[in-house]
């Protein structure tokens, strides 16, 4: 992580969940974390529970930095609290809610700017030519079905929203949205243009899913008669608190969401997993952006709960900014796409403008878009009572993986999905039986540490994840395992921080016979996992990393 992208200039305070053990009361469980974290940080430690009406005993621990009378190095305080309270016999386990630039925009790094611009993406209206929405359209009036998304409603956590030409007040639900960053119930987006910030984001995004006012000038947007429910959840997608998506997500199934679609990305943890696994359960289509330029696919897309999406240009081509890797579902345009936009060099309505912009933030949010009327044109009701609510997105994903694709010549399976939405085949598509869904790896696939850390890692494989751990520490891949389910977190909070770490996990197996190289860069942690001798205890009853 360079100088420039500390979490601790973004963060502002130092933050855990921590999930209590069974039997263990709310206010006994506080008190001790409390104390704990006091006896490290002399800060104004408060709790507050991450999901309000969850049976579980997930607690948020926060520690605002700003008055601290001494200075606080965020990662190293919320590291050896993760640790110090992973130790403890009422906690089952605990995770640091660190910021990680895990999911760069293109304007961040420069790798694709503006100035070159496709000329085949001049018309505001290639891409939904290029994934036959238009067809799509079409096919539910002459069925005679509810089309363009009616009735159904897309939550969005995200920057907020604003009143953008391109983002029509009556597109929007303003009865429920919220705002997790200022913990209030409205989720307008201010614009902040301060460091490591995407003002606007959240409109832009959400003008691909619901676009512009009834009656206006032809939309972006792919199912235009769904509503939208803004929740301002991060300041940018560059370093987000996974928390705050968490509580986003939970708030969503709570008020009755019918997709979730999050073009955003970060480290994850045990609390994000969960609330998607509740919204699944709860029968909504949950899907997030896989990422742009780190290789591997950013947390939420990384979880098997998740509908991961990458992106494709103008011409059925992965688009050469996307994430990828096997946990990608399936692809959808992210390059030089059309958005609600902002001019900050103009003021009143000049402001709002049409501009084209890159990511896999708009690839998600055109597959969201056609779930939304996939659920309108079939009946969402229908589709349950077919199904089970459990199921739904499992029945969606199943059309993904075949009849609602294209698939281009040459097109990399592999790393970028099944391929190609295509709107008209998902709508025209025989719904698959009910024993035939490809069932959300979720439900089927054991709760597994290593697993998560593969995906995060790319094209690695589980088994190789504890093998390396194994390597690395010198003890047995079952201890590994072990150490590995204890320390999840923190592993995957260095595996996306230290690229160091990241190239050691991922090296051929002969290159751990090679000498280690120095890592004088390295923390503590990253030293630890390695190069430290392993400790003269059963790697199982540690708490160091």
């Amino acid at each position: 992580m360079t100088d420039s992208m500390h979490p601790a200039i973004v963060a502002g305070e130092v933050r855990l969940v921590v999930d209590g053990a069974r039997g263990v009361t709310e206010q006994d469980l506080s008190a001790a974390i409390v104390a704990q974290a006091r006896a490290i940080a002399d800060l104004d430690w408060r709790v507050e529970r991450l999901f309000p009406d969850a049976a579980d005993n997930a607690l948020l621990l926060r520690g605002p930095i700003a008055g601290a009378r001494e200075p606080v190095e965020l990662e190293a305080v919320a590291l050896r609290l993760r640790r110090e309270l992973s130790a403890r016999e009422d906690v089952d386990q605990a995770a640091v809610d660190l910021p990680v630039d895990a999911y760069l925009p293109p304007g961040e790094i420069g790798a694709l700017g503006l100035a070159d611009l496709p000329p085949e993406t001049e018309d505001p209206a290639w891409a939904h030519r290029l994934l036959h929405v238009p067809e799509a359209w079409a096919l539910s009036a002459a069925a005679g079905r509810p089309g363009r998304g009616a009735g159904i409603v897309v939550a969005h956590p995200d920057t907020g929203y604003t009143l953008h030409p391109r983002l029509g007040p009556d597109r929007l639900d303003l009865d429920v949205d919220r705002d997790f960053i200022d913990n209030d119930d409205d989720a307008e987006d201010p614009l902040d243009r301060g460091l490591l910030r995407n003002p606007g984001h959240g409109t832009a995004t959400g003008s691909v899913i619901v676009g512009p006012a009834a009656g206006a000038a032809p939309g972006l947007g792919v199912a235009p008669e769904a509503r939208l429910l803004p929740l301002r959840a991060i300041r940018g997608v560059t370093q987000i608190f996974d928390s705050d998506v968490a509580r986003a997500v939970d708030w969503a199934r709570s008020r009755n969401a019918h997709v979730i679609s999050m073009s955003l990305g970060g480290k994850g943890f045990f609390g994000l997993e969960r609330a998607i696994q509740r919204a699944v359960d709860a029968g909504i289509i949950v899907l997030a952006a896989a990422g742009n330029f780190v290789g591997f696919v950013t947390a939420p897309a990384s979880y098997a709960n998740t509908i991961a999406v990458a992106g494709s240009d103008f011409a059925d081509r992965p688009w050469e900014g996307s994430s990828r890797g096997q946990r990608v579902d399936v692809s959808a345009p992210a390059e030089a796409v059309h958005v609600a936009g902002f001019d900050f060099t103009a003021t009143g309505d000049d402001r709002f403008v049409v501009i084209r912009n890159f990511g896999t933030s708009f690839a998600v949010t055109h597959v969201a878009g056609l779930a939304a009327l996939w659920l309108a044109h079939h009946g969402r009701a229908e589709l349950i009572g077919r199904y089970g609510a459990s199921q739904l997105v499992a029945a969606f994903r199943t059309l993904l993986a075949d009849a609602a694709v294209r698939r281009p010549s040459g097109w990399d399976e592999d790393n970028f999905g099944s391929g190609v939405v295509d709107a008209q085949g998902l709508l025209a598509a025989e719904l698959p039986a009910p024993g035939a869904v490809i069932a959300v790896s979720a439900f089927a696939e054991p709760d597994d540490a290593a697993q998560r850390i593969a995906a995060l890692l790319g094209d690695v494989a589980a088994p190789v994840v504890v093998e390396r751990i194994a390597a690395l520490s010198g003890v047995t891949p079952q201890a590994a395992r072990a150490w590995l389910a204890r320390n999840e977190d923190e592993v995957a909070y260095l595996v996306l921080t230290q690229p160091q770490l990241r190239e050691v996990m991922t090296a051929q197996v002969g290159a751990l016979a090679a000498p280690r190289p120095e890592l004088p860069q390295a923390t503590d942690a990253v030293r630890a996992v390695l190069g430290a001798p392993p400790a003269p205890v059963d790697p199982v009853a540690t708490t160091t990393a």
